[in-house]
This record gives structure tokens, C-alpha cells and sequence, in this order.
């Protein structure tokens, strides 16, 4: 990359959050497919909106869960939530939000638990989630990706995910 595609600027942060903020902003500025990754993952499409707590996205609808949440009699509640589809766009209150991430949530219990249940031995099935050694699942993730592509389109390559 050339010098001109560069732009330094200083920014001040308290000393107790930088420990936790570094490692973003490396992971952010990666020239790789994670550092596609990290970018599309903290993407703001909305800087002076609401602040959104959670996504929940299927392949043509998508549900928005903005904050910051209070607790109110209790109770916590988001500030409301958008349900974003090739219908438009449908605002939800507090309440209605809650409603629907409950109804959200147990919709992925059943078809996640499902998928489980049905796709794997219990031997397969660990009380804990694994540390994964990336330097040996990447290489086997990408052969079973190139081998599912090849079974599909009789090609196998593979790119860096741009």
C-alpha cells in the first residue's frame, strides 16, 4: 500500500480500556479475510441512531435490537427494534421488542437443538466450547469447503474470502 492510502490521527483513550481496544483495532486493520471479517461484523451503518445491541439475521429479514436497555418495574427493556425485510422497514416499541426476540430466540433454540440432535453423535457433543488451534481447522475448514464446491460446480479453488 502507498503512504497517500494511509490517514494518521490521534485518538485519547483512558489507560483501562486500552487493553480491550488494541486488540480491535489490530484485528480491524488486518489486510485478510479476518480483517474482512472483523470490519463487516462492527459495521455501522447507523452512527447517529440508536445503538444496536444484537442482529438477528435470516436470509431475507433481519431484526435489530437497538439500546441502550433500562429496567423499568423489574423488568428489562431495549429501547425498540427494527424488523428490516423485502416488506420495509417495521419499528418496534420496547414492549413489542422484547415479544419478538423472545419469539426469535426460541425459533433458534428449536432449529439449532434440532440440527444437533439430528446431525451429530453424542461423542461429537462437548459440555464446553473448544478452543479451536486455527493453524490446523482453517486448512481442514478450506479443504471442506473446496470439496463441497467441487461436488457442486466440478471446480476446486479457493479464495480469501474477497
Amino acid at each position: 500500500m502507498s503512504e497517500s492510502e494511509f490517514i494518521y490521527h490521534t485518538i485519547k483513550i483512558h489507560r483501562d480500556h486500552i487493553v480491550m481496544i488494541l486488540p480491535i483495532i489490530e484485528n480491524l486493520v488486518r489486510e485478510d479475510g479476518d480483517g474482512d471479517a472483523y470490519r463487516h461484523a462492527v459495521r455501522f451503518a447507523n452512527w447517529g441512531e440508536r445503538p444496536t445491541l444484537e442482529n438477528f439475521r435470516g436470509n431475507d429479514v433481519s431484526f435489530r435490537i437497538e439500546g441502550p436497555r433500562y429496567t423499568v418495574g423489574g423488568l428489562l427493556y431495549p429501547l425498540g427494534g427494527q424488523i428490516l425485510g423485502p416488506f420495509g422497514v417495521s419499528q418496534t416499541n420496547p414492549v413489542e421488542t422484547n415479544a419478538v426476540t423472545s419469539l426469535v430466540r426460541q425459533v433458534i433454540d428449536t432449529a439449532l437443538g434440532g440440527w444437533v440432535q439430528t446431525n451429530r453423535q453424542p461423542h461429537q457433543i462437548t459440555s464446553c466450547r473448544q478452543e479451536i488451534d486455527r493453524a490446523v481447522a482453517d486448512p481442514i475448514a478450506l479443504q471442506c469447503m473446496m470439496d463441497a464446491a467441487a461436488g457442486l460446480t466440478g471446480k476446486q479453488e479457493a479464495s480469501d474470502g474477497k
